[in-house]
């Protein structure tokens, strides 16, 4: 049993640990000295270690297994208090008149943070951090469905940076991403908690305000992020020991949900469309309007 890369762990029908081989040890901290003669719910956080006993108590007296023979996923607690995923599997042992119970115990820890890093890249953008086009649209149709329930607005920002292609042409791509990341986070740090701040590709970025009360609110925080780009970015690339400062600016587009479209798509199409009559002036914004796109 001490060859095993799995913690095996057996208890009696009180729960108190019979044996507990080297695996374990590594796993929960704990010597085997330590472990065997106590309840097993030492190796679980609250409430699972309120929860255990009740466990057992309940496969005795109805015999419906909820845990044994099944492999589960739970939290266990090591020595120095930390939580960690397990994979667990317990069977039983019947002898002499006695019932053990002996559970099989995976690490999954390092599975856990792959699954999370998966998922982090299917629905962040890897240079900003910021939610993708993916992640954006699935909050969006969300805030859609919220606003239309409660009758409400909502409003989007389509965003695309001004003279962004000259950095990238003068000083390369290394400073191109830098002032996309800090550009970013500029915007980030205006928005509300209840905002998102979404990176779409390239130079452009989107902004979903989920609830808004007035269109002089909307226009408030478009110059708040207009006066935050405008101001210049200092760069330090690697190798180059003097840093490099740049201006840019930002050209916004907005749409307000429900007047401007009934749909995702068309929000942000009205959205891209006032972004792009912003771009005649620069460091500028408009909102949407079927008709014409006019300033605030």
């Amino acid at each position: 049993m001490n060859i095993a890369s799995d913690g095996i762990i057996t208890i009696d029908e009180r729960g108190i640990i019979q044996s507990f081989n080297r695996a374990a040890e590594n796993m929960f901290g704990y010597t085997a000295k330590e472990a065997i003669g106590a309840n097993v719910s030492k190796l679980m956080p609250e409430p699972h270690m309120r929860e255990h006993g009740t466990y057992i108590a309940n496969y005795l007296r109805t015999g419906q297994a909820q845990v044994i023979g099944k492999a589960r996923e739970v939290t266990a607690s090591r020595k120095d208090g930390t939580a960690f995923p397990i994979e667990l599997t317990v069977t039983e042992l019947k002898f002499g008149g006695m019932r053990n119970f002996t559970g099989i115990i995976r690490d999954i820890t390092e599975r856990k943070l792959s699954e999370a890093r998966i998922q982090n890249l299917a629905h962040y953008d890897s240079l900003t951090g910021l939610p993708n086009r993916a992640l954006f649209y699935d909050r969006l149709q969300q805030a859609m469905a919220l606003a239309r329930r409660e009758r409400h607005e909502l409003a989007v920002f389509y965003l695309d940076l001004d003279r962004f292609k000259a950095v990238n042409d003068t000083l390369g791509h290394a400073a191109g991403d830098e002032v996309l990341k800090a550009a970013g986070g500029r915007i980030r740090r205006r928005a509300r908690e209840s905002d998102t701040v979404a990176r779409m590709g390239g130079d452009e970025f989107t902004v979903l305000l989920p609830k808004v009360a007035s269109r002089e609110d909307i226009a408030r925080f478009a110059r708040e992020i207009i006066e935050a780009l405008s101001a210049r970015f200092q760069l330090h690339l690697t190798g180059q020991g003097t840093p490099h400062e740049v201006g840019i600016g930002c050209s916004i587009g907005i749409a307000v949900y429900p007047g401007d479209a009934q749909d995702i798509d068309g929000l942000i199409k009205a959205a891209d469309a006032a972004m792009y009559e912003a771009k005649r002036e620069r460091n500028a914004f408009r909102f949407h309007d079927s008709r014409t796109t006019k300033n605030v």
